[in-house]
């Protein structure tokens, strides 16, 4: 999931959610829970909108997940480590981030490569499943689609 819209860094330099990217999140908390998404675990960079995010996502769909802070999902951090990271994890987890991270971690679970592009929005989620050793997306979902 890409975070949600974030004030501008010249606005102020943590770039919290913007009253537009709360209440988004929200829409999208909900859409989900009515979807009746499961998650397990949250995890999300250590940026503030990624953290506000996620917690926001919590609070609806998963109350008694704590989100947690990881490294190596950061804007421009290469999704391979996260990968290695996650073998072996069980369960559905939820990765708020950034791009061009979001885009390039589903490129490289659903092609092996960074070649691919997906086109996140602010508040965009692709949903994959991993099946047989063979991840596949199972959709994708923008603010437009809600």
């Amino acid at each position: 999931m890409q975070h949600g819209d974030a004030v501008p860094k010249n606005e102020d330099s943590a770039r919290p959610l913007s009253s537009n990217g709360l209440r988004d999140i929200k829409r999208v908390a909900e859409t989900m829970a009515k979807k009746d998404v499961l998650i397990q675990r949250i995890v999300h960079s250590g940026k503030l909108r990624a953290e506000q995010t996620a917690k926001i996502i919590s609070e609806k769909l998963a109350p008694d997940v704590v989100p947690e802070v990881v490294d190596g999902i950061s804007p421009n951090d290469r999704p391979e480590k996260f990968i290695g990271d996650l073998a072996g994890v069980e369960g559905a987890v939820l990765v708020v981030s950034h791009m061009p991270f979001v885009s390039n971690l589903c490129s490289a679970l659903l092609s092996g490569h960074l070649g691919a592009q997906f086109r996140f929005t602010p508040g965009s989620v692709a949903c994959l499943g991993y099946e047989e050793g063979q991840w596949s997306l199972l959709c994708l979902m923008s603010l437009k689609d809600m």
